[in-house]
């Protein structure tokens, strides 16, 4: 139920960040029938998890009463045959409550570790994933950036994806502004990406040319 919660989470938080291009796909009705989809998956486990809850409890609470009327009895023959005391025999029924009693908090115990163990695994699995993109053997800080950009035959997909840029090759003189146009999805915002080394580039290189020195900031 709490891995479900997570996954509407995000879904929800996906979706709201980027209603702009889900609207401009128009793409509104598949959208909501994924929520719904995940939406029902989570009742289902809410179900299954409260129909465990109420299965539990019963069950418990008649164990810690059989325990307790078990010990009455055969407590009470020990000391009608002179094998207890009646001081022992009254120490015993107390001290099962106080034993058994307890019990009936595992089901609130097992809840929160289970809440516990959700998150756990979501910031564990986001801290134990290996980073994508490492430094190069011919890379260099940059510490003052100065000069033209330059992207030199680039192909870049997402995720083994059809390539959103193929072949690209583009040259920005230093101090110069121009402007990228093109329709949605086309990649404008995936070379500003390439450019911070938010992603890596399948082929080609991205370049900052200076007056003296270059720097390649993508691998070959």
């Amino acid at each position: 139920m709490r891995d479900q919660a997570g996954l509407i989470s995000d879904r929800l938080s996906n979706n709201i960040s980027g209603i702009a291009t889900i609207k401009s796909f128009t793409a509104e009705a598949y959208e909501r029938d994924r929520v719904y989809q995940e939406s029902e998956a989570y009742r289902r486990g809410n179900q299954r998890a409260i129909a465990l809850s109420v299965a539990f409890q019963p069950v418990l609470r008649f164990l810690i009463l059989l325990g307790f009327v078990m010990t009455l009895y055969l407590g009470g023959r020990e000391v009608l045959q002179g094998q207890f005391t009646v001081g022992t025999y009254g120490f015993m029924v107390f001290i099962v409550q106080d034993l058994l009693w307890p019990f009936t908090e595992l089901s609130e115990i097992m809840d929160e570790y289970q809440r516990a163990m959700a998150s756990v695994r979501r910031v564990m699995g986001l801290l134990d994933t290996a980073i994508a993109i490492s430094n190069g053997s011919q890379s260099s800080p940059l510490k003052t950036v100065q000069g033209a950009v330059q992207f030199d035959s680039i192909i870049f997909a997402y995720n083994g994806r059809n390539p959103v840029l193929t072949d690209l090759s583009l040259h920005i003189p230093a101090g110069h502004t121009i402007g990228i146009v093109g329709a949605t999805g086309s990649g404008k915002s995936t070379l500003v990406k390439l450019l911070l080394r938010f992603y890596e580039v399948q082929s080609g290189r991205i370049l900052i040319i200076g007056s003296f020195k270059r720097y390649w900031i993508d691998r070959l």
